[in-house]
C-alpha cells in the first residue's frame, strides 16, 4: 500500500503493477529505518515493560545477548531506555518495593565510593553500550533481592518483505503513509510522489501517537527537605 501511495509501482511492470525486487528491497530498508528511528523516540513508545531480575552481590552486570543480569523468565535484553527502577526485598515476608535512583554518567562518576558490598542498592547507572549494556549497582546487594526495571517497549522490526508483524492499535495507520513519504523521496528520480492528502495523513497519525504517548513531567520543589533533584533556584527570592 505504501508503494502504491508513493506511486512507485507505476514504474514497475505496467502489465502487472507489481514492484520489482529492487523496489521491494528499498522499501524494506526504509521500513526498517523508520521503525528503528521510532524506537528511540519517547513519544512513539506505546508501553512501558516491567521486567524483574534477581540480584547477586556484584557491582557490575550486563544486559543483552548472554548478559549476566538475567530476568526471572531467563532472558537478558538490552533496553533502549530505562525509565525507572525499584528494589524488591526478599527477606521481609511481604514484598517491600523501594525506589532506586537511575543516575546519569555524571552522577555516577561523581561518586567518591562505588564499591559498598552488603547493603541496599540506592542507585543504578546504565551506560547504554551496545550490544551489551553495562549496569552498575551502588551499593551492592546482599544477594537474593530483586531489581525491577521499567523499560521502553520497542516496535517489532522486519527482517524480510514476507514477514508479518503485529503493531499496537493506531500504529498501522502511522506506518503506511509515513513509509509512503519516505519512498516518494527515494524514488523521486523515477517519478514517484505522494499527494498532499498522504502527507497530511502522515503528519496527523504521527501527531496522534505522539500526543497519546507524551510524558507529563512531575512538578518539583526547591523547598528544604523536598525530594526533587532539580536545581536550587528559588523563584520567591530570585536566587
Amino acid at each position: 500500500m505504501a508503494l502504491r501511495l508513493a506511486g512507485v509501482t507505476k514504474v514497475a511492470d505496467a502489465s502487472t503493477n507489481i514492484p520489482s525486487p529492487d523496489q521491494l528491497a528499498d522499501c524494506l530498508l526504509q521500513a526498517q529505518l523508520m521503525i528503528s528511528e521510532a524506537n528511540i523516540r519517547r513519544s512513539m513508545v506505546y508501553s512501558i515493560l516491567l521486567t524483574t531480575y534477581v540480584l547477586g552481590t556484584g557491582e557490575l552486570y550486563t544486559l543483552g545477548p548472554s548478559g549476566t543480569l538475567v530476568s526471572t523468565t531467563g532472558t537478558s535484553v538490552r533496553p533502549i531506555e530505562i525509565e525507572r527502577a525499584r528494589l524488591i526485598l526478599s527477606t521481609t515476608g511481604t514484598p517491600v518495593h523501594l525506589p532506586v535512583f537511575k543516575g546519569t554518567f555524571r552522577e555516577f562518576s561523581d561518586l567518591k565510593v562505588q564499591s559498598i558490598p552488603g547493603a541496599l542498592p540506592q542507585m543504578i547507572y546504565c551506560d547504554d553500550a551496545y550490544p551489551l549494556a553495562n549496569v552498575y549497582i551502588v551499593p551492592q546487594d546482599v544477594g537474593g533481592d530483586s531489581l525491577e526495571l521499567y523499560t521502553w517497549q520497542t516496535l517489532p522490526n522486519l527482517a524480510t518483505v514476507g514477514d508479518s508483524i503485529y503493531l499496537a492499535p493506531g500504529y498501522d495507520a502511522w506506518f503506511v503513509p509515513n513509509l509512503a513519504v519516505r519512498l516518494a523521496s527515494v524514488f523521486k528520480e523515477q517519478g514517484a510522489s505522494v499527494s498532499d492528502d498522504t502527507r497530511q495523513e502522515a503528519r496527523r497519525t504521527s501527531a496522534a501517537i505522539m500526543q497519546k504517548n507524551a510524558k507529563s513531567p512531575r512538578m518539583k520543589s526547591d523547598a528544604p527537605g523536598s525530594s526533587g533533584r532539580a536545581g536550587d533556584f528559588n523563584w520567591l527570592s530570585g536566587h
